[in-house]
């Protein structure tokens, strides 16, 4: 298991290289939300991680009930900004609702995905908790993604189908490193150092 984190503007200012001496291999960055909202330090975290030697990858906080193509395209063009492109796949952060029906929601979220995934040439990676994803009953397509799943102070998270594991486990919320000041979401990646290179 590699350890890692996941941070927004919420988090302050970050020293990157403390982060890193302290024992965390990547990061996942808050790039932008909905049709309009950019995180206001996703560059400089974005840059300052990279030069620290991080794997980085970069997330979108999805709004369904708004056009997924435009925060698709809003997401993209904000990740391009970054000096450096990122070495993880890019995140769908999926844990509202809003949009309409599950099944409205679903397509939405697929189309956010396709959309990113062509992008990048990557398959991306889903992010969400296990109740919302058990309450969507999402069809055996969304099995393609990698799931980084959260699920606080368990011994194991919980999954849903379509997936039977988990690559990444966000297992607690209010976690402390070194280069953080206060709470951070820390993660564990169910792998090697090498294996992350190629998810």
């Amino acid at each position: 298991m590699i350890q890692g984190l996941d941070v927004s503007h919420h988090d302050g200012q970050i020293d990157w290289e403390r982060v890193a001496r302290a024992g965390a291999k990547f990061v996942f960055i808050k790039a932008t939300e909905g049709l309009h909202y950019v995180d206001p330090l996703f560059k400089k975290n974005w840059d300052a991680a990279g030069k620290a030697g991080l794997f980085r990858g970069a997330y979108h906080f999805f709004r369904p009930g708004y056009d997924p193509l435009r925060q698709a395209n809003l997401f993209l063009n904000v990740v391009a900004s970054g000096e450096t492109p990122p070495e993880l796949p890019h995140v769908i952060d999926f844990e509202v609702s809003g949009g309409g029906s599950h099944n409205q929601e679903i397509d939405q979220a697929m189309n956010f995905l396709v959309t990113i995934g062509k992008a990048q040439n990557r398959n991306p990676i889903f992010y969400s908790y296990p109740g919302f994803i058990g309450d969507l009953h999402l069809p055996k397509s969304f099995g393609q993604y990698t799931l980084w799943i959260a699920h606080y102070r368990a011994h194991t998270p919980t999954i849903h189908p379509p997936w039977t594991d988990y690559k990444f486990w966000q297992y607690v919320e209010d976690g402390r490193i070194d280069g953080v000041h206060g709470d951070v979401d820390l993660n564990w990646f169910a792998g090697t150092v090498e294996d992350l290179k190629t998810i």
